[in-house]
């Protein structure tokens, strides 16, 4: 196996006042209706409140050769996608998982939370009971394209979660809505909705963030939670494992020998701390114990190609790309270095995405804290990178 990286384009370059951390960072990729490639990025601080706010846009029509900033996009809905790309069904409808603005708490009478607990990056969250909470607070949105009418239509789904609970931000003052970070086609024709989260479990809040996999079997209208992999570290690896969150941000790609893989980041405020893996052979009944998987990253991106290899994208420091062509997923490559690591959060917010052109070749996209502008400056900048499979 033989993987090349292009070099690097510049589909969006921040003005020398972009912001601060949260400005021209996340981004996602996907494929609109009219087969256009679309990159979004958020334009808003990274707080609780950024939620459900506007985001950047560019669009290429040429696989991702050239791309053009715009502020509007036709063919799209023009909802927050929560970080999650519109999936294509089977039936040629499209389902997007949305964000809307955390509403805040000054607007509705909260009842009285189940629980309390801290964030490592300093903020105090209340958990309430969703059941608890008046419907549009507690619901999860989604938006569907409709190929027959073609146009987006704004949708609930039900959620069959025992002991869900919904947070607020106690300083910022707002509640936090719930959204699908990822969702997926399953080898067996479900949907899967990857995300992390806590539950209300024997009359207490569970105490670390645990990777939850929902499943839906009619196109993403209801969904069950299908199961969890408990938040368990390493401690060789991380001797502070106790005192982290949990496990984050998971990603899962369906592999060749029919077994699913996830991939969970453990960094929190305590600093750069274990990628952990797992598998599962059962469809995503139950996971094998989480393994380290690399020292470091966050928001890992997971890109099962037709031609057997898997990919991979994470970091922080950094970002980097590694690739496996064993149908088990148990032996990768050394990794890549995308972007050279610095001081975090000054070379990249290592937050990445990974999207198929065809069975050998994926686009990469990603933030660049360092970018030469052309009068010089270095700017932040959304890149793409080609990244090509020989075998």
């Amino acid at each position: 196996m033989r993987i090349d990286v292009s070099e690097p384009i510049a589909a969006v370059v921040a003005p020398p006042d972009e912001g601060g951390w949260g400005w021209y960072q996340f981004p996602t990729i996907e494929r609109v209706p009219t087969g256009e490639l679309l990159i979004q990025f958020q334009l808003w601080a990274d707080t609780q409140t950024s939620a459900g706010t506007s985001r950047g846009k560019a669009i290429s029509s040429d696989a991702g050769k050239t791309w053009r900033v715009v502020t509007d996009v036709p063919s799209y809905h023009d909802y927050h996608n929560g970080w999650s790309p519109s999936l294509h069904l089977q039936d040629g409808d499209m389902l997007s998982a949305i964000s809307l603005p955390s509403p805040s708490l000054n607007d509705f009478d909260l009842p009285k939370p189940v629980g309390q607990d801290e964030s490592s990056y300093g903020f105090t969250r209340n958990w309430y009971l969703a059941e608890s909470l008046p419907n549009d607070l507690a619901s999860w949105y989604f938006v569907r394209w409709h190929k027959k009418k073609k146009e987006w239509i704004r949708e609930t789904a039900e959620m069959r979660i025992p002991g869900e609970i919904v947070f607020s931000s106690v300083k910022e003052e707002v509640l936090r809505r719930k959204h699908m970070d990822r969702i997926k086609y399953a080898p067996d024709g479900s949907i899967w909705g990857i995300r992390y989260d806590k539950r209300y479990v024997d009359g207490k809040i569970q105490a670390k963030y645990n990777v939850m996999i929902l499943r839906s079997t009619d196109d993403g209208h209801s969904w069950d939670l299908h199961s969890e992999i408990p938040y368990h570290g390493d401690s060789e690896a991380d001797p502070d494992w106790p005192k982290q969150e949990g496990f984050s941000e998971p990603d899962v790609a369906f592999l060749p020998n029919g077994s699913a893989f996830c991939l969970m980041r453990t960094t929190y405020g305590l600093g750069p701390a274990p990628l952990y893996s797992a598998h599962s052979v059962d469809d995503g009944k139950t996971w094998s114990i989480p393994e380290v998987y690399d020292d470091m990253g966050v928001w890992p991106r997971l890109l099962a190609l037709n031609c057997g290899v898997t990919l991979s994208s994470y970091g922080r420091p950094g970002l980097y790309l590694r690739a496996t062509d064993d149908p088990s997923g148990r032996e990768w490559q050394e990794r890549m270095t995308i972007v050279e690591p610095g001081e975090i959060h000054t070379d990249t917010c290592s937050y990445s995405a990974l999207m198929a052109l065809d069975d050998n070749t994926a686009l990469l996209v990603y933030s660049d804290f360092r970018h030469k502008g052309e009068d010089g400056s270095t700017r932040k900048a959304i890149q793409v990178r080609r990244v090509t499979i020989s075998m």
